[in-house]
């Protein structure tokens, strides 16, 4: 069988020598896989061997392509290999000037390679967007992975939650035939449909599940299960049980035979849900257990998405049991879920600030070398002139002015353009300073609305608890309460994210009232933040009439009459 799998290796390889790149790009990527099931010895020396025939072609799709190939095989195959950035940053180089198609797979192949972390985010989608602007003016039988390309950007768009050009990326990709492969286009439909429901269109994204699903109708389909519960999830959004309820179970159903621990975990955790709402309170408890179990056997805890979706309804389970530790346990985790969500939001859309400031700065670097590429040119033709014709000096000369003249508008044109990066940098800083400002001051808002939830149903559970549970109770609420407390080093913070934003605010409000105290500058910049009262009293740590107390004594001492009045010395400093 060895000998038989060389021998077929070898034609594969002759054979495509004359041929076009979709058909090397698919015979590559059939030894490719071939080599993948191999051990790690032979694979090594099957990889470098096909690389070593490569180099010897005229073929640049086989010359390149077996390269990347070898790249390839090390990045998936070997455990810690270190040296792919600088290959891939090599082979980029090397095919500069090669065809569109080789160039489009490098670069895509690299963004895929760099996906999957969040430290690479940018990196990945800057490739991604490099290899989108060459292939996207070829044709999907020029480019057979058009779609698949188009796909895997359009998940980027999503993990960055820009739903918007993710539809569109998506469409594209719908539009780009052939298609690349089954089940790619069930994939595309379901990811579509996604962002329809995350930004609470839901009957596009139903429209969007219904084609998929019809689509994943097959035997050995994983798909299928994925997306009936997609739909049930969608009907649950919209409150719609009874329509809900059966895909659901189908889904639990399908997805505890595989692999897809996150999708049926879920399931089962929204079901229980629908359970606990309707009534059916043991049933929802014992299907709660086993989305945690199903969590806790299979290492999820990092899966923040699946998190923020089981912990709420875990704690909201537990509130109606009366079990107030556990409940509190599990609104903690829920809220340090969404604080960890909130920094990988964060996080993305500073990568994503950073990525336009990339692109500006990629423009700028390609006017360089366009520049000085035409400047070689001009000095080598004035160089050619005159070894020819010595004689010509003053030609020579006046051709030497010229140069020169183009050199300073080139260095004008290139400081115009530095100075406009530096102006969308300092744009993109703002941006992303207001965005972080905006979560703090929401994650504030949302911890006060749990507060609120908890302490109600701890109201409505006294009738029927103990005087023991009745103390367990209000401890926990004493404990969440506690968390919202805007301590001083998170008010350092505060105060430097408000001063990105509000630039100055701070420095005129102590010159225009200088006799204001610690407690009333911080009363003062969280009015400007437009929240109310009751948000003040729980980020201050005081009651609410404490808080009206506070509004009271600075309107005495600025001798004001109403809170109106205030509020507009507040806006207008």
């Amino acid at each position: 069988m060895a000998i038989f799998a060389v021998n077929t290796t070898k034609a594969q390889s002759v054979h495509i020598l004359d041929k076009p790149f979709p058909v090397v790009d698919s015979t590559l990527d059939s030894i490719w896989t071939s080599y993948m099931q191999l051990d790690t010895i032979q694979g090594l020396q099957k990889v470098k061997d096909l690389r070593l025939w490569g180099a010897k072609q005229k073929n640049d799709y086989v010359k390149y392509g077996t390269r990347l190939a070898e790249l390839k095989y090390y990045i998936y195959k070997i455990k810690g290999f270190r040296n792919a950035d600088s290959e891939f940053t090599k082979l980029i180089a090397d095919v500069e000037d090669k065809p569109a198609e080789l160039r489009a797979q490098v670069y895509y192949v690299y963004s895929l390679y760099l996906f999957n972390d969040y430290s690479t985010a940018l990196a990945a989608f800057e490739n991604g967007l490099n290899a989108y602007d060459i292939y996207s003016k070829l044709t999907a039988r020029q480019f057979p992975k058009k779609s698949l390309c188009l796909f895997n950007l359009g998940i980027s768009y999503y993990r960055f939650k820009d739903y918007e050009d993710g539809k569109k990326i998506f469409l594209e990709s719908i539009a780009a035939r052939p298609l690349y492969k089954a089940p790619l286009k069930e994939m595309i439909y379901n990811a579509l449909a996604l962002c329809y429901r995350n930004t609470g269109v839901y009957d596009s994204a139903l429209y969007y599940f219904h084609e998929a699903y019809q689509m994943s109708i097959r035997p050995d389909s994983v798909w299928m299960g994925i997306i009936i519960g997609n739909i049930g999830i969608t009907y649950y959004l919209q409150g719609k049980y009874d329509e809900a309820i059966p895909l659901l179970q189908t889904d639990i159903r399908l997805g505890l035979r595989g692999t897809q621990v996150s999708n049926t975990a879920k399931s089962i955790a929204v079901l229980g849900d629908i359970y606990l709402n309707t009534g059916k309170e043991a049933e929802g408890m014992k299907l709660l257990k086993q989305a945690y179990h199903l969590i806790d056997s299979n290492n999820k805890w990092t899966d923040y998405d699946l998190l923020q979706y089981v912990y709420p309804i875990l704690a909201k389970a537990y509130i109606k049991n009366g079990n107030a530790a556990l409940a509190y346990a599990f609104l903690d985790s829920a809220l340090r879920v969404r604080d960890s969500i909130g920094s990988q939001r964060n996080a993305l859309t500073l990568a994503k600030a950073k990525q336009n400031l990339a692109t500006q700065k990629y423009n700028m670097k390609v006017r360089e070398a366009e520049s000085q590429r035409n400047f070689n040119v001009l000095l080598r033709d004035a160089l050619i002139v005159g070894i020819l014709l010595l004689a010509v000096i003053a030609l020579l000369i006046i051709n030497r002015q010229k140069i020169r003249h183009n050199q300073n508008l080139q260095k004008l044109e290139v400081e115009k353009w530095k100075a406009e990066v530096d102006k969308r940098r300092a744009e993109s800083e703002l941006v992303t300073a207001e965005h972080r400002l905006a979560d703090f001051t929401r994650s504030l808002k949302e911890k006060n609305e749990l507060i609120e939830q908890f302490a109600s149903e701890i109201e409505r559970y006294k009738t029927i608890s103990s005087e023991q549970d009745r103390v367990s109770q209000q401890d926990a609420l004493l404990q969440l309460q506690r968390s919202t407390i805007l301590t001083d080093d998170q008010w350092e913070d505060f105060r430097s994210l408000f001063e990105q934003v509000h630039s100055g605010y701070l420095n005129r409000l102590r010159e225009k009232l200088p006799l204001l105290t610690p407690a009333e500058t911080r009363f003062i910049t969280l009015s400007k933040l437009k929240l109310s009262n009751k948000e003040m009293a729980g980020v201050l740590g005081i009651s609410n009439d404490a808080v009206r107390m506070s509004k009271h004594r600075l309107r005495k001492k600025l001798n004001l009459t109403t809170d109106e009045e205030l509020e507009q010395v507040i806006e207008t400093i």
